[in-house]
């Protein structure tokens, strides 16, 4: 996947109505990046009010063009539509594509709502459609802020074991500290204190453009080295390489360890792809699979 959660600080002042001024300005700080769209909630409509779910909303539901609304086709439930009644929808409707649903006041966030010690971030989200084994493991948690100031990509808050917490990132948790404190402002040319009751945070859909991402993001097969100690290994060599296993939840990437051993999950930031000329090649153990090249690297 090449799509993220981006939590962005916007005025309170901000509704689904004009939200989509209140996020150019922010967004503009991708623009290095190559993304192609983006918009409040997208697939992750709902993601933070565990109340809401978007398939049964009416605003989310569009007349079956496959039955001509009749639910039936040649006299055999529709495929499209036939759950619809089952499913709490008239018959001959079906649930629209996430791109298309309505906004939603519940994906602005009022900032003092994540300031609340008792407020935790929904562990269980999984995307529209998604296969069971392909849940978004890492609950709504963001996957990078965005202000005034720049752009921040965020760790998971995880036990020891490994469970998401729903706890706030520590970096996130370190911005918003920041920012009460007037280390950092939310916006240029703000003067005077930071009021927390101002500013909301709006959840944010964002998609990386696959042809321009695959020329500049690592992929599963990558030799890559961890360049930001906050995600390094305690046990680690501090040369320590590593191995793209995964990359199903891009930005972020599953790894091995070159010469064996489970690895860490780490943001497309915190890695580098590394000179293969640095990598000390071993003999081949007999019935070892033969290498396939990723399109990426094959002769075009």
């Amino acid at each position: 996947m090449i799509n993220f959660l981006a939590a962005v600080l916007v005025p309170s002042t901000a509704t689904v109505d004009t939200i989509d001024t209140y996020l150019t300005g922010p967004m503009r700080i991708l623009s290095p990046w190559p993304v192609d769209r983006y918009r409040l909630g997208g697939e992750f409509t709902g993601a933070w009010d565990p109340a809401y779910e978007p398939a049964t909303d009416p605003a989310n539901w569009r007349l079956c063009t496959a039955c001509a609304v009749t639910g039936q086709i040649a006299g055999r439930p529709c495929q499209q539509c036939g759950d619809a009644p089952q499913q709490g929808r008239p018959l001959g409707t079906i649930v629209a594509d996430f791109d298309q649903w309505a906004a939603h006041p519940g994906d602005l966030v009022p900032l003092t709502t994540l300031l609340d010690p008792s407020w935790r971030l929904p562990t269980d989200y999984r995307r529209p459609s998604t296969p069971a084994d392909q849940v978004r493991h890492y609950g709504a948690s963001p996957d990078l802020w965005i202000d005034g100031t720049g752009m921040q990509w965020l760790s998971v808050d995880r036990t020891d074991d490994g469970a998401v917490t729903g706890d706030l990132p520590y970096d996130l948790q370190d911005i918003l500290r920041r920012l009460l404190s007037g280390a950092r402002v939310p916006q240029p040319n703000h003067n005077g204190a930071f009021d927390p009751a101002a500013w909301q945070v709006a959840i944010v859909a964002g998609h990386i453009a696959p042809d321009d991402a695959g020329a500049d993001l690592p992929i599963v097969g990558s030799v890559v080295a961890i360049t930001d100690p906050d995600y390094a290994e305690d046990d680690a060599a501090p040369d320590q390489l590593y191995v793209v296993a995964e990359d199903v939840d891009r930005p972020y990437y599953l790894l091995v360890r070159l010469g064996g051993g489970h690895g860490p999950q780490v943001p497309a930031c915190a890695l580098t792809e590394v000179d293969p000329a640095r990598i000390r090649l071993a003999a081949v153990p007999d019935g070892t699979p033969s290498y396939r090249p990723s399109q990426r690297h094959e002769p075009r």
